[in-house]
């Protein structure tokens, strides 16, 4: 339990998969402060990365609706809602 104790006090990853979702989630955040909303472009060349992971979010959630393999999780979602995130995109909007 020492040794535990000592890994998280550095800071140390248990789960690679959910640490890279917070941190793209804390992106998007910051996105969201600077432009008033969540809509990434995958088009645009400074946040091509992050318009990748939003157009990822969007296709897991599809995949949770229809009863298909998905990462995403009801605490994914839950966070996700309250930066009020837009799971459907009009054509020419993102």
């Amino acid at each position: 339990m020492e040794r535990i104790g000592l890994l998280n006090s550095v800071g140390f990853v248990w789960n690679k998969l959910d640490h890279d979702w917070e941190m793209s989630y804390n992106q998007l955040v910051e996105y969201k402060e600077a432009n008033g909303n969540c809509k990434v472009s995958r088009s645009d060349a400074a946040n091509k990365e992050l318009g990748t992971w939003v157009n990822t979010q969007r296709t897991q959630y599809k995949n949770l609706m229809r009863g298909e393999s998905s990462h995403m999780t009801a605490e994914r979602i839950v966070k996700l809602n309250e930066i009020e995130f837009e799971w459907e995109v009009r054509k020419g909007s993102a």
